[in-house]
């Protein structure tokens, strides 16, 4: 069942969040589905198919054999690519730490060659505007004055006062794919919160450059990134249904978060077999968050069968299914 996507400021129920992800998931492929784009299998986040990173966390390690000599289809290619970023990791535990992004994430992306750089910029303004329904004066573009490319596309398809030229350090309009040989320059596409008004990120059109010269447009966005923003939401983790009990409600709001990370990353790792241990960085990767899991919880009040009620109930939610025994967690 899909629902009616609309930037609103009406609240979002959390426990139905699946529900909004697949409805945006599959908004994003139908549109670029039906332009003529081919879709991508995605892998699992632990396959080491790109030797660059521990685990994917991004689309574009899919799409890197199209550096590499495969030839990227005239009309593009998609993808949705669940991701883990492990940048949480060493400071899980941290009573002063609070997350400000979740470790684990879905990534939608597509490819396209350079040539149709006006096509992919029409449509990613289409994808927010006419197909999710965004108030146009609430996306928003940020775009470097250096990248005339982007910046001709930008001025065509926003009004000036949605426009954001030149505000953030150059390093902010640049990008990199972890390959020595590809270089990209991006505007960004925010979003404002309807409830706040405050504007974050939520993706971004990257021009490729391959040994200097424009190769691929890739589009990048983030399906939590654009719920919080849509929602108005209070964190972008409040994109799972990971439902703790209304009495557990610590003073400290980074120890709720970094362990609402642990639960929602080890699960997704959990489902494709990985289990903690020492044997490689993978292993050890997880094993930071199932380790920081109990003491986090204690910290919130909540035991060993806590968690796992938890757990289990987070997996059925979130997957609308159980593949592994939520205790494994503790061992």
């Amino acid at each position: 069942m899909n629902i009616q996507l609309s930037q609103t400021s009406s609240p979002f129920p959390r426990e139905e969040a699946p529900l909004y992800t697949s409805t945006l998931k599959t908004a994003f492929l139908g549109q670029f589905c039906n332009l003529g784009y081919t879709y991508e299998m995605p892998v699992k986040i632990s396959c080491g198919l790109d030797p660059s990173v521990f685990f994917i966390g991004s689309h574009i390690s899919v799409f890197k054999r199209f550096f590499q000599g495969a030839k990227l289809p005239k009309d593009g290619v998609v993808v949705l690519q669940d991701c883990v970023r492990t940048r949480n990791a060493d400071m899980l535990g941290n009573v002063d730490f609070a997350p400000r992004w979740g470790s684990f994430f879905s990534s939608l992306g597509a490819l396209i060659p350079y040539h149709k750089l006006d096509a992919i910029c029409q449509d990613s303004v289409d994808l927010f505007i006419k197909t999710l329904q965004c108030v146009p004066e609430n996306v928003i573009a940020r775009v470097s004055a250096r990248d005339k490319d982007l910046l001709r596309n930008v001025q065509k398809l926003f009004t000036p006062e949605r426009i954001e030229l030149d505000t953030k350090p150059e390093k902010y309009y640049r990008h990199s794919i972890g390959m020595p040989n590809v270089a990209g320059r991006n505007f960004n596409i925010a979003l404002k919160d309807p409830k706040t008004g405050e504007t974050n990120d939520v993706g971004n059109v990257i021009i490729l450059e391959k040994d200097g010269a424009p190769h691929a447009i890739e589009l990048a966005l983030g399906v939590s990134t654009i719920l919080k923003q849509m929602y108005g939401l209070d964190h972008i983790l409040d994109c799972h249904p990971l439902l703790l009990k209304p009495d557990a409600n610590p003073k400290n709001e980074g120890v709720r978060r970094q362990f609402e990370d642990t639960v929602i990353t080890s699960t997704a790792l959990y489902r494709e077999g990985l289990r903690p241990s020492n044997k490689d960085m993978r292993t050890r990767l997880l094993k930071k968050y199932t380790t920081a899991m109990k003491p986090l919880a204690a910290r919130i009040g909540i035991g060993k069968e806590g968690i796992v009620s938890l757990a289990d109930d987070y997996q059925t939610r979130e997957y609308w299914s159980t593949c592994f025994d939520a205790r494994e967690l503790l061992n």
